[in-house]
């Protein structure tokens, strides 16, 4: 997975680094403060899971590799249908990435391999999927979008809140935390 990720433009590889490292940070902290119902995330119990995990979030915007240079490199706001194209890099990425089904026990996964591609490919699939938008993945309830997958998709939000901006603004920390704040319930499952 890593010549996907070095194909990427610079500043997405820069930004999905940011992605990625936050995303294990937050993931860690909520599973070192219990903040997650251990029976519904067993795969936390998984000896690689946070370098799955890590992997995954860089490869969030894999799918970014299949639209042209000129729309990523776009300075002014998007159109509806340059944003329409745009976000078709979540269905991308998940075509790329999707190998495997999600596994019925992780016992049936001795050496990783499934989960470490269900991760990444969740990450790519989901990390745009918010309660209360349109799903992005045609039949995919977002209630179903796996927490690694909401973390990715909040940090992503937070990364792009302070470094590409929304609306052609980009925020502070403390004006990034507290739009987050505001949006929360909204956009993201009380657990998230």
């Amino acid at each position: 997975e890593s010549a996907l990720y070095n194909g990427l433009p610079d500043e997405i590889r820069q930004h999905s680094a940011r992605v990625a490292e936050m995303t294990v940070q937050v993931m860690r902290y909520a599973m070192d403060h219990s903040l997650l119902e251990d029976t519904e995330y067993q795969y936390d119990l998984h000896p690689g899971y946070m370098d799955y995990l890590h992997e995954a979030a860089l490869l969030h915007d894999v799918g970014k590799a299949f639209l042209p240079s000129w729309l990523l490199e776009k300075k002014t706001p998007l159109t509806r249908a340059e944003r329409t194209l745009y976000h078709m890099h979540v269905q991308f990425g998940d075509r790329l990435l999707t190998a495997y089904e999600l596994p019925l026990m992780i016992d049936d996964d001795l050496n990783g391999e499934i989960l470490r591609r269900y991760m990444a490919q969740s990450c790519a699939a989901y990390h745009h999927e918010f309660i209360g938008g349109v799903p992005l993945q045609i039949g995919h309830e977002v209630e179903d979008t796996p927490i690694w997958a909401q973390v990715c998709g909040i940090v992503n939000l937070w990364d792009g809140l302070l470094h590409e901006g929304l609306g052609g603004k980009t925020y502070t920390e403390q004006a990034a935390r507290m739009w987050l704040d505001a949006h929360a319930s909204s956009l993201f499952r009380e657990e998230a």
